[in-house]
């Protein structure tokens, strides 16, 4: 049954990591303890290491995109198995795919700014060391 491989927190409290490096392609058979991807944190270059057996089957975030930890990275067949629907896995898992990177040519979109809120009035709950 295919599985999804969701990005490790290599490091304590870090929130994000990016993929430096796949080291398995699409279609690779891994075996356990096989490098599958080498995982970059503001302060560490980790490798990924399978802890179960079978075939690449799906890569779901490029080399070089950084993603929360948790989220989903690629996805992991069952030796023999092939057509696995990979949204409905997704979807299953609460997750969606990543969307692609902006290609060179165009410039990433950015958010529009959010609108201040109101200040509220009333007590201000602080302390001499905030």
């Amino acid at each position: 049954m295919a599985k999804l491989l969701h990005m490790p927190e290599v490091s304590a409290n870090a929130t994000h990591a990016a993929i430096q490096n796949w080291a398995i392609k699409e279609g690779e058979t891994i075996a356990v303890g096989d490098c599958i991807a080498e995982i970059e944190t503001e302060k560490a270059l980790v490798e990924l290491a399978a802890e179960e057996e079978g075939v690449l089957g799906k890569i779901l975030v490029e080399a070089g995109r950084e993603v929360e930890v948790g989220s989903p990275i690629g996805v992991l067949f069952a030796k023999g198995e092939s057509n696995v629907d990979i949204a409905a896995l997704l979807a299953k898992a609460g997750a969606q795919q990543a969307a692609p990177a902006p290609v060179a040519d165009e410039a990433p979109v950015v958010p529009a700014p959010v609108a201040a809120q109101p200040a509220k009035t009333g007590r201000v709950f602080a302390s001499p060391l905030a």
